[in-house]
């Protein structure tokens, strides 16, 4: 089939209408979530803070979201490890070589993550096949990078077992994405 001028003209009008008429469809869904991790459930005083910002537009399927780093769907990625006897230090997205993140129920995303419903009677934060949120560490000589140990569970250098307590998301300043 051949096309004229006129049809491609058409052609290209309509795809620039779709494009026009819906850029929230392509645009970024940036989310920041400040994150803390405990290590008084295991009995011992490590813990860690941080933030993770995510496109929440990219991540695939909420039910498996094992997202290999780098990666557009994340932007930035820091974690502060303290009270851990050889494990203390600060750690970034280029420590990590993948992240989980999912959840068989939705997730409200717009409120803190720990505690909300995944099924199964369990809920996000607990050790369970339902859900996760965790960092696979890159395999490393000189980095003391934390590893993960089970669901929402990671492993400082120093031996000490730290959960994640706590996934907020950061309101968003007017304005900003």
């Amino acid at each position: 089939m051949a096309f004229t001028r006129r049809g491609c003209a058409c052609l290209f009008a309509a795809a620039a209408f779709l494009v026009a008429a819906t850029p929230a469809a392509f645009a970024a869904q940036w989310k920041t979530f400040r994150l803390e991790w405990s290590g008084a459930e295991f009995q011992n005083g490590a813990r860690a803070t941080g933030s993770i910002t995510l496109d929440t537009g990219q991540l695939p399927d909420p039910r498996d979201n094992f997202i290999a780093l780098p990666n557009r769907a994340v932007r930035a990625f820091t974690m502060q490890v303290v009270g851990s006897k050889g494990g203390n230090g600060k750690f970034s997205q280029n420590d990590f070589s993948a992240l989980a993140f999912y959840s068989f129920q939705p997730l409200d995303l717009s409120r803190e993550l720990i505690g909300q419903s995944v099924g199964k009677g369990k809920t996000f934060g607990q050790s369970s096949d339902q859900a996760d949120f965790n960092l696979v560490a890159k395999e490393s000589k000189t980095r003391r990078t934390p590893v993960d140990m089970d669901s929402f569970i990671m492993k400082t250098h120093g031996g000490a077992l730290i959960r994640l307590t706590s996934m907020v998301p950061v309101p968003t300043r007017p304005g900003r994405r």
